[in-house]
């Protein structure tokens, strides 16, 4: 069951963000549309070189306009070692995509903030609904503002999996290796 989603509306969020970009870029986006159901995690081992991702995530959303309306959006989240700090979200509508590059640490933060309280303070929050089984999203750009409603289990399951391959805090680590690598690259090339 959807949030209460009437409480969202004053907010005056969702009125652009992916509206917009829905009438702009009416491509192959439709073909990917939901099917209504959370995909499990998917934890693949690659070398760092390649650009596939270590953990991904399909995920059932709700953009919420502000006449508090519901349009389903689609969000792959995906993670790669090689990249500890970020989070890739393809977000997926009836006409259109959009990707956002979000920080883990605030992802989890998140999963544990509220709506007094949310985790972030620019372009990206992200707290728990009154419903502790939803968890809300807050995406700001130059083409406006969107509220995306979600189930908090496969967030959680997604950063779970995230943090069994690399522990939040433990970031650097994998990066030392990795700018150590590049700089020697560079100093050859």
């Amino acid at each position: 069951m959807l949030p209460n989603v009437g409480r969202y509306s004053e907010l005056g969020l969702s009125q652009g963000l992916m509206g917009e970009l829905w009438d702009e870029y009416p491509h192959e986006a439709a073909s990917r549309c939901h099917d209504g159901i959370s995909t499990p995690v998917r934890i693949r081992r690659t070398p760092v070189t390649q650009q596939s991702f270590d953990v991904v995530e399909v995920v059932t959303m709700q953009l919420i306009s502000s006449d508090a309306s519901v349009i389903p959006v689609t969000a792959e989240i995906s993670f790669r070692i090689a990249d500890p700090y970020t989070v890739r979200a393809v977000f997926t509508g009836p006409h259109t995509m959009s990707t956002w590059l979000l920080g883990r640490e605030l992802l989890v933060q998140g999963m544990l903030a509220r709506s007094d309280a949310p985790a972030g303070t620019g372009d990206v929050q992200v707290w728990r609904d009154e419903d502790p089984d939803y968890a809300l999203l807050s995406l700001s750009g130059v083409e406006g503002s969107a509220l995306l409603a979600t189930p908090a289990e496969p967030f959680e399951r997604f950063l779970a999996a995230t943090q069994t391959l690399v522990p939040i805090g433990s970031e650097s680590d994998r990066m030392e290796s990795e700018i150590s690598a590049l700089i020697a690259a560079l100093l050859t090339a």
